[in-house]
């Protein structure tokens, strides 16, 4: 907040005194500074009304996190109570973990060494 009213600040001061440019005075500042003021509120007041008719899809979003946290609170809060009696009771089967297949292993030919003949230019003198 500092930096934006720095810099009015400034970019006020620069017009009224007319640092490059022709002075425009302290009477046109402060209607340029009212006229943005009031747009601004006008301007609030529209996009507040468009949020509402149309619906703000960060509100929506806020409004789903705080049913969640509600509904968890609710459910922390009471934990001895039944569930609702058209709450639709899920039954799991238990699971046996049955072993994975093994792998069939394919025949493959056996691979014969056969023997270098050896060099007999790299033989040792006697």
């Amino acid at each position: 907040m500092i930096a934006v009213f720095g810099t009015q600040t400034v970019a006020t001061l620069i017009a009224v005194y007319g640092l490059f440019m022709t002075p425009l005075g302290w009477g046109y500042a402060l209607f340029v500074w009212g006229y943005a003021l009031t747009w601004f509120l006008v301007n609030d007041r529209v996009k507040l009304l468009a949020y509402r008719i149309f619906g703000s899809p960060k509100a929506d979003a806020t409004a789903r996190v705080k049913a969640i946290d509600a509904k968890k609170a609710g459910a922390k809060a009471d934990t001895t109570a039944e569930p609702a009696p058209d709450a639709k009771a899920e039954v799991k089967p238990d699971a046996k973990a049955e072993p994975a297949p093994e792998p069939k292993a394919e025949a493959k030919p056996e691979v014969k060494a056969v023997p270098k003949p050896e060099d007999k230019s790299k033989a040792l003198p006697t």
